[in-house]
């Protein structure tokens, strides 16, 4: 059976939930750990590996965490060292602010309490680097595929797009049918009918990478619209 990888957001949350956790519940059993995080065993050891590799600046053995897990049971031998509180550097600051403002765009906008969070830690952390000015790492939207959009609304044609997912940090290739153009919250969407999904959906505009206008109109299939009518 093959592997099940976890999504990149999905176990970074977990890696860094296994720090305190682990410290907490010393000598947990490899088993257990991986059933309190809801993941098989074998990635439980994966993402203990990685742990392994991190630590503090400087990343020699005497910074890194010191791991035991071999045996089945789970140990942090240095959990003292690596509680101590540390100061950041403006680099670092600045990579944490950027890190952040890409965890954001990536949270739905029903969950205003992680989206609050997240802008009260931004700021803590730029007043404590003292950054001069407002960090954004979301990208630009290019003009190319902005240009065919427009055509493709107007025209009333599908649309080839390769749109990035953030969440599960792949690209696909979709065909859709443009509706319109909304914007909330400070970002772009684009409302379509995707014919990958059979059903209607949101593409946020700064994340479609590449899109090409189709030669044949498109339209809507009837059952679909029937079926968002009833909602």
């Amino acid at each position: 059976m093959a592997k099940k990888i976890s999504a990149p957001l999905e176990r970074t949350a977990r890696l860094l939930d296994l720090v305190p956790y682990i410290s907490s519940h010393q000598g947990i059993s490899l088993k257990e750990l991986a059933q309190t995080f809801k993941v098989d065993q074998g990635q439980m050891t994966s993402d203990l590996t990685t742990l392994w590799m991190c630590g503090l600046p400087g990343y020699t053995p005497l910074e890194l965490m010191d791991l035991d897990f071999e045996s089945g049971f789970v140990t942090i031998h240095n959990a003292e060292t690596l509680s101590k509180p540390r100061s950041i550097s403006f680099d670092e600051g600045v990579a944490l602010v950027l890190g952040l403002d890409l965890l954001r765009s990536a949270i739905s906008s029903d969950r205003s309490d992680l989206l609050e969070r997240i802008d009260l830690l931004s700021q803590r952390l730029a007043g404590l680097i003292k950054l001069p000015s407002a960090l954004s790492a979301t990208a630009l939207v290019n003009q190319e595929v902005s240009s065919a959009i427009s055509e493709a609304l107007k025209s009333r044609m599908g649309l080839q797009i390769t749109y990035h997912s953030l969440y599960r940090d792949e690209l696909s290739t979709r065909t859709i049918y443009p509706i319109a153009m909304v914007e909330r919250e400070g970002h772009f969407y684009l409302s379509a009918y995707c014919y990958s999904a059979l059903d209607f959906r949101e593409f946020r505009i700064d994340r479609i990478q590449g899109a090409t206008v189709q030669s044949v109109q498109k339209e809507i299939p009837k059952s679909a619209v029937q079926q968002a009518s009833r909602f």
